[in-house]
């Protein structure tokens, strides 16, 4: 295994071989010019690099693990069947593994920078609300608005509540802040009951 094979490299050189632009790695195109060879790249990528199928998947367009694993099995059994596949597939492996391949590192982080762009535009539209509380913080450091986490300064603690005679201090059960409570059946601070109700 060439510990210097990455899959942005993969990708290229699958493209290439395949005649398919760059973009239809990572496309939700299901055609067979384009699903074809984003398989035999998924395939190529399980066999060259160490990375877990559901990485390799984030990187053809934010796919599942199991299409990953699938498209391995597929192009298995395709170059059983299939001499032009087999000999494509084994030239592919032989320019990859043996580093003869030489990937263009411009091309490389355009494409790596469009399947971002591409994989956040799903996520915005499937989990706006997530999206959101994932991206505004990482925009905000890119555009200098904020402090990097590292560097920021940490908050004040906060101060438990004290306790009046009749009362005693418990810590949350739903978010684990202390608060006062009279008796023993709260469970719950004040906000997280009454977002429970």
């Amino acid at each position: 295994m060439n510990a210097e094979v990455t899959i942005s490299a993969i990708q290229q050189a699958t493209a290439q071989r395949f005649n398919v632009p760059l973009e239809a790695m990572t496309s939700e195109r299901k055609s067979a010019d384009v699903a074809r060879p984003r398989q035999v790249a998924m395939y190529l990528a399980t066999k060259l690099t160490r990375f877990s199928l559901p990485v390799i998947g984030r990187n053809f367009g934010g796919r599942d693990h199991t299409t990953v694993l699938h498209a391995a099995f597929r192009v298995e059994d395709l170059c059983r069947e299939d001499a032009d596949l087999r000999r494509q597939v084994a030239a592919l492996l032989d320019e990859l593994g043996t580093g003869t391949f030489q990937a263009d590192p411009k091309l490389a982080a355009q494409h790596t920078a469009s399947a971002l762009s591409a994989a956040l535009a799903r996520m915005a539209t499937r989990s706006p609300d997530r999206f959101m509380a994932m991206a505004e913080p990482l925009m905000r450091a890119a555009l200098g608005l904020e402090t990097p986490v590292s560097a920021a300064p940490k908050p004040p603690a906060a101060k438990a509540p004290v306790a009046k005679p009749g009362r005693t201090t418990r810590a949350c059960m739903c978010c684990g802040k202390p608060f006062a409570s009279e008796g023993s059946h709260h469970r719950l601070c004040g906000d997280c009951r009454r977002r429970s109700e």
